[in-house]
């Protein structure tokens, strides 16, 4: 019979508090048998204290207070890892392939401009007419007067940079003989400020009658000119002087003319 260990009274093995004082007694065992935890059954059964993990450095108790209150692993992995993945993997990964992408743009927006600019050219396309006294009014011709003999089918027109440099080449074709009048009227209105201006020019050329000079016309064509000057240079020959003209204006036909128009006193 177990004894009171607080009076020492003899008990019945089957009560829990001694009848004399009152007392707890001590628990009996658990069977081999009965449900337990493992804790328990460490402790009860053989007697061998929980575990207890050692004490923390104060320098570790927020990695502890951390790793406690952690969050419990999904079935598809740890949360820690989750969240490790989208956000230091994922946000990282996206930045930089959004600044690779714009860096890839930025570069191709650069060779782009650059390869338009220089790679792209203006075609010139115009005229050259020689005026001259005597001149026939149709039909092929060549300058007749020995002050432009240097002038005719196969004559350089040369178009060049403001600083001079020499860019593209063409060269004088044809020889048709045009009267004074038909060359006012290949042109558009806009050259003399409009239709009225015009046709004020047209009815004072026709008033000259004989006076009125034939020329003697050429075409010309200049391909491969760069894009990206300010302005260009062309010269028909290489003694006729120059002419000036806006890189705004290389797509509409140039007009050219040497000589006297008209025998005016």
């Amino acid at each position: 019979m177990p004894g009171c260990p607080s009076c020492g009274t003899t008990t019945s093995s089957t009560g829990r508090f001694c009848t004399e004082c009152g007392a707890e007694l001590t628990a009996p065992p658990a069977e081999p048998g009965a449900t337990a935890t493992t804790a328990e059954y460490l402790t009860d059964r053989l007697h061998v204290d929980t575990p207890k993990s050692p004490p923390l450095p104060p320098s570790l108790d927020g990695v502890s207070e951390s790793i406690e209150t952690a969050p419990p692993p999904t079935s598809g992995g740890s949360a820690s890892q989750d969240q490790r993945i989208s956000g230091f993997a994922l946000k990282p990964v996206v930045a930089i392939s959004i600044a690779a992408l714009t860096s890839v743009a930025v570069l191709g927006a650069a060779v782009a401009f650059f390869v338009n600019r220089r790679f792209s050219t203006h075609t010139l396309t115009g005229t050259y007419i020689v005026f001259e006294e005597d001149q026939k009014s149709s039909g092929s011709c060549s300058p007749i007067s020995k002050g432009y003999d240097d002038v005719g089918p196969g004559t350089d027109v040369v178009v060049s940079s403001p600083n001079g440099s020499e860019l593209a080449f063409g060269e004088l074709e044809g020889g048709f003989a045009v009267t004074l009048l038909e060359s006012l009227r290949e042109q558009p209105p806009e050259e003399f400020g409009g239709e009225r201006a015009k046709r004020e020019l047209e009815n004072n050329i026709a008033s000259l009658g004989s006076r009125a000079n034939n020329g003697c016309k050429f075409d010309f064509r200049v391909s491969g000119i760069p894009k990206g000057e300010r302005y260009y240079v062309v010269m028909i020959g290489r003694t006729r002087g120059e002419q000036r003209v806006e890189e705004s204006d290389m797509k509409k036909p140039l007009r050219l003319s040497l000589g006297d128009m008209a025998d005016l006193p």
